[in-house]
């Protein structure tokens, strides 16, 4: 399914039966509504500004299957990497020795 069919389809099921408009379904994932006007209107194939996937991935996680793009990391691998960011050059390099101790690597 183009990126397209899969956007039309979720404002559909997002708008239900009521009379919400494509500016409202816009403003609900956080992106311009031209830019949603012109997937709907195929003149943009799908968005190529990570910002805007990650927008709409907060409503519809699986944006990432629609596009045909590899999940994010998870919060763990996140919340280590932002971790590791503060460690001081030292304490990065004992846990890399303890790491990657010979013998104890997969080969």
């Amino acid at each position: 399914m183009e990126f397209s069919d899969w956007i039309y389809n979720q404002y559909f099921k997002w708008r239900g039966d009521s009379r919400k408009t494509l500016t409202q379904y816009a403003n609900f994932l956080g992106i311009p509504q031209p830019t949603l006007s012109a997937w709907f209107n195929r003149t943009r194939l799908m968005p190529s500004d990570y910002r805007v996937i990650v927008s709409i991935a907060h409503k519809h996680p699986d944006v990432y299957r629609a596009l045909e793009l590899p999940l994010p990391y998870s919060s763990e691998i996140q919340q280590i990497a932002e971790a590791w960011s503060h460690l001081a050059e030292s304490d990065k390099a004992r846990i890399l020795e303890i790491a990657l101790k010979p013998g104890d690597r997969a080969e």
